[in-house]
């Protein structure tokens, strides 16, 4: 990832009446479809009301469009409601890691492309809104915080979340959000222990963050009693109703058979 501060520098400025401009070939912004279906994101025309706390791509090539080759990225970690005026927003489909079923599975995203000129915030004076601070507890929950905010961020992000959008301390402390946090981050190569416990090998190797999963599949991992009295019981119904002898398609096991095996 860029220094933030220096791409800053070089390719956005702050004007006169507050809003802050792109001043690049072209920059995209890449929000996952959901976020607009669960009210994170809010598009009108081509204004955008969303939480400031995604992954930025920016091109020195306007024609270019992939992603994966942007030539420099970056994170905005400002969790306050913000306002974004793209030139074009476009809808687009990736292939995205599916930690539950441990698959690749589509998901539709929304590109919000800016050009030269642009206005990436239409204010940089931070706005008090207390459904930010649902938001960014809707992302956490469900594994949507973005990748390059490190582990070690998370909990602090979470409590300045709370402090700017005026709902002080969540009634809890610090430690009650950091517990909170380590169980939603697991050990990549074993999702039964908590990030935390394995962080500093990652962390040697220049990886700062563990593997996000959703609230909803924690109990399966911490024990083989929560796994069955906690797991999803939407998967364990469509799992009985998929069940198949085919040859070629083995039956899917349901939660509760995995922890009898």
């Amino acid at each position: 990832m860029d220094d933030s501060k220096a791409l800053y520098r070089k390719y956005f400025k702050r004007m006169p009446d507050d809003s802050v401009h792109f001043f690049g070939e072209k920059m995209i912004i890449q929000i996952p479809e959901i976020f607009i279906e669960r009210g994170i994101t809010k598009i009108v025309q081509t204004n955008v009301n969303t939480i400031g706390i995604f992954e930025g791509y920016i091109f020195d090539n306007s024609d270019e469009e992939d992603i994966s080759k942007a030539d420099h990225k970056f994170v905005l970690k400002l969790p306050s409601t913000i306002y974004l005026q793209p030139s074009h927003i476009e809808k687009t489909t990736k292939m995205v890691e599916d930690v539950e079923t441990d698959t690749m599975k589509k998901e539709n995203f929304y590109n919000f492309i800016f050009t030269y000129d642009d206005v990436f915030m239409v204010t940089c004076i931070l706005v008090q809104d207390f459904h930010c601070v649902d938001s960014f507890c809707d992302m956490l929950l469900n594994g949507k915080i973005p990748d390059m905010i490190r582990y070690d961020e998370m909990t602090s992000l979470w409590a300045k979340c709370a402090e700017i959008n005026g709902s002080k301390n969540l009634k809890t402390d610090f430690n009650t959000l950091a517990m909170i946090v380590s169980n939603l981050i697991r050990d990549p190569e074993n999702f039964s222990d908590p990030f935390r416990l394995v962080y500093e090998k990652y962390y040697a190797k220049g990886i700062y963050n563990g593997k996000r999963i959703m609230y909803r599949d924690i109990p399966r991992y911490i024990s083989n009693f929560t796994a069955i009295t906690g797991s999803d019981p939407r998967f364990g119904v469509t799992v009985s109703m998929e069940k198949t002898k085919g040859r070629k398609k083995p039956d899917t096991t349901s939660p509760v058979e995995e922890m009898i095996k």
